[in-house]
């Protein structure tokens, strides 16, 4: 993974505007835009958000999984398992569920457990928007909303699981003893 952060500012120092990059190879960037303003004869610069971190610590972790149901098919004895899978991220964790089916012979001697295809999880680049300012207990905050999506597939079946979440990051003064604004290099 790779952030890169630059901006610029004006040659009146009446804002500044930065951003964050943030790439993983093969999938793509995400890039975060914030823009400060400063007032002219006041030391305080309002501060760029820094968005939400949304890099991978680990893709999919399993948790508990509990069965659902049984049903009956003649001779099949077919159990459905509910398990809840965990996406990571630097910051939180955002819960996932899928339901996997397992089919058994019924016989005389017993259930023979039939051949189960390997399931591949695919966790996709989680997408991360930026929501109007919101105001509680007195203070401002940035909202953001970030959604994943994860898939299960078999090759012939595929379950597809998908989660939002709303992350509201509090906005604070920075203030500065010498008001200057200098360009990132």
């Amino acid at each position: 993974m790779m952030v890169e952060a630059s901006g610029f500012d004006g040659k009146d120092a009446a804002s500044y505007i930065s951003w964050i990059k943030i790439s993983r190879q093969g999938t793509g960037e995400l890039t975060y835009r914030t823009e400060l303003k400063y007032a002219e004869g006041c030391d305080t610069l309002l501060p760029a958000i820094e968005a939400p971190s949304v890099k991978h610590v680990c893709d999919l972790r399993p948790t508990e999984g509990k069965m659902l149901r049984e049903k009956t098919d003649g001779p099949l004895i077919i159990r459905s398992y509910q398990t809840e899978y965990t996406v990571c991220y630097a910051d939180f964790e955002v819960p996932v569920l899928f339901t996997t089916e397992k089919a058994f012979f019924s016989d005389h001697d017993g259930e023979y457990v039939l051949p189960v295809p390997e399931v591949r999880y695919a966790l996709q680049e989680p997408k991360l928007t930026e929501l109007a300012d919101e105001t509680a207990d007195g203070r401002v905050f940035s909202c953001y909303m970030l959604e994943c999506q994860a898939t299960a597939s078999t090759g012939e079946r595929t379950s597809t699981a998908r989660t939002r979440v709303k992350i509201m990051v509090a906005k604070q003064p920075i203030i500065f003893d010498d008001p200057v604004v200098e360009p990132w290099k």
